[in-house]
């Protein structure tokens, strides 16, 4: 399942060529706990303006037990730092429509949904569909024209990735992954 999430994967190999895996991962993995921060810092600071929430909110997300607890061993578990900047250009974009922050939300969420599909059920896709709703029934207008634009950009960057998964998932030709006993003792 990691060729339809490769992000994880990329995002450390010029480190690896550079330093060698062990000293990349660690890197990276270190990484990910200012940069999930900053990012939630940055969302909290744009709804509430308030400094002291904003560092509290950014170090309670960079540091929740999820994270710490698969720090060592499922490292796309701890690269979050997509999901907070993404429901912050969204929220910037409902606001204030423009064809660059259309382009910024669109890439954040292909980085977003390259992650780890697991992270697309449980957070982008959940968050997307419950923020249009609200969009949908706060306003009176209609939704901006340019809430389409990311969701075709990702569309486009993702796809070679993620729809070939898709059909092979809907024909059933995923049965090498299930764990065995799963069904059986559900």
């Amino acid at each position: 399942m990691l060729w339809v999430t490769p992000y994880p994967a990329l995002m450390g190999l010029p480190l690896a060529e550079a330093f060698g895996d062990v000293l990349a991962y660690n890197i990276c993995l270190l990484l990910s706990f200012p940069l999930s921060g900053l990012a939630t810092y940055l969302l909290c600071l744009y709804l509430t303006r308030n400094r002291l929430a904003a560092f509290i909110g950014g170090l309670i997300f960079a540091f929740f037990p999820n994270r710490l607890s698969h720090a060592t061993s499922h490292f796309a578990q701890v690269i979050t730092f997509w999901f907070p900047l993404y429901a912050l250009y969204l929220i910037k974009l409902a606001r204030r429509p423009s064809a660059r922050t259309a382009l910024l939300t669109g890439v954040l969420l292909a980085f977003s949904l390259l992650v780890n599909i697991v992270h697309t059920a449980y957070f982008v896709a959940p968050f997307t569909a419950l923020f249009l709703l609200f969009s949908a029934i706060s306003r009176r207008d209609k939704i901006a024209p340019q809430l389409a634009i990311p969701f075709l950009l990702a569309g486009i960057l993702t796809g070679p990735f993620l729809v070939p998964f898709a059909i092979s998932s809907l024909k059933g030709k995923l049965s090498y992954m299930e764990i065995p006993g799963t069904v059986s003792y559900a």
